[in-house]
């Protein structure tokens, strides 16, 4: 499936800066669902994609699928990121992988906004796009098919869903 292990799992654990052992703290943590979206995801990608994907990506998503989607936490204790906005998460952030979709959508969006008006302030930057902009392309690797293909897709599902009701 997922390949997690927990905390509590491992062996004799030992930081490698300092050698110590971690401290587990009692934490709460919001999660996404994703074992409510099996249907939604399963019609998507197992037959919208089947053709299209790379093999490997199709394979290993097909799996997770099949194995049984998880919740996948969302949020992060740490003290850099985009903050939980909600009264009782202090100290909580979003998940980077999971912040970052939402990214991409609020940057295409502005873009084409951006592009529409005329206004080309970064659409068209003044350095060369070799040296600002990362080439744009469709690179799903193992270490991101969870995030580029389970959870990318239905973050996108949402927006979209939301922005036509």
């Amino acid at each position: 499936m997922w390949n997690f292990i927990e905390s509590k799992e491992l062996i004799n654990p030992r930081s490698t800066l300092t050698g110590r052992a971690p401290v587990l703290r009692p934490t709460k943590h919001w999660y996404l669902p994703l074992g409510d979206y099996e249907k939604w995801l399963t019609k998507w990608i197992l037959e919208g994609h089947k053709d299209d994907w790379k093999t490997n990506v199709y394979g290993q998503c097909k799996s997770w699928i099949e194995a049984g989607l998880l919740p996948r936490a969302m949020t992060r204790d740490l003290d850099w990121g985009i903050k939980v906005p909600l009264p009782d998460a202090e100290g909580k952030v979003l998940y980077v992988w999971f912040d970052a979709p939402i990214g991409y959508i609020s940057a295409t969006r502005a873009l084409f906004d951006e592009l529409s008006s005329g206004n080309k302030k970064f659409s068209t930057p003044q350095e060369s796009s070799e040296k600002c902009m990362p080439t744009i392309g469709r690179n799903t690797g193992k270490p991101t098919i969870r995030v580029s293909s389970i959870l990318l897709a239905k973050t996108i599902s949402y927006f979209i869903v939301s922005s036509s009701l």
